[in-house]
């Protein structure tokens, strides 16, 4: 991020597993969680968003980046 002069609060990890969320929330960035058939049932409560497909990443991550931060499918 530095190399790119960006700020943890201009970005946003995607990912799709407890794990991921664990290593976004460590480095103090947002998470967006797309559930999956494995992690569907998982606990994501620390995730900025959680989506039901990697299709909503695009419209999302727009209106994220418009400020507009309660964008999600489902509540995290």
């Amino acid at each position: 991020m530095a190399r790119h002069d960006l700020r943890p609060e201009d970005c946003i990890v995607v990912e799709d597993s407890e794990r991921g969320l664990a290593a976004a929330t460590a480095a103090g960035l947002p998470c967006m969680i797309v559930l999956s058939d494995w992690s569907r049932d998982a606990d994501f409560s620390g995730a900025a968003q959680v989506l039901e497909s990697i299709r909503e990443v695009p419209g999302v991550a727009l209106k994220w980046a418009d400020g507009k931060r309660d964008v999600g499918s489902r509540d995290a």
